[in-house]
């Protein structure tokens, strides 16, 4: 909740090549090549936070932390942690008591 899908692409690159109006950006998939520069299989709505590929076999999608896990190659806690590094956000950590 501490980020949203549009800072996370600005910070990556990704954001400047979208384009659209309305809820819904489309533009070239971060996650694979696609011929020539006009891809426009990536879709981002910004605001429900959420993206999806409709890419021939690419299919990725979900809400920022998905996007972040799939752009590093990390499993959601590794980029979650990341991700709050990255950004320099609050972590609530809760400890585990001993019985």
């Amino acid at each position: 909740a501490q980020i949203n899908i549009e800072q996370v692409l600005r910070h990556l690159g990704c954001w400047e090549q979208l384009r659209g109006n309305g809820g819904e950006l489309r533009g070239s998939c971060p996650f694979h090549s696609q011929e020539g520069s006009k891809g426009r299989s990536f879709s981002v709505n910004p605001g429900k936070n959420v993206y999806r590929c409709f890419g021939n076999g690419c299919n990725q999608s979900g809400n920022v932390l998905d996007f972040w896990a799939a752009y590093h190659q990390s499993t959601l806690h590794q980029a979650a942690l990341h991700l709050a590094e990255t950004f320099t956000l609050q972590t609530k950590r809760t400890e585990k008591r001993s019985p």
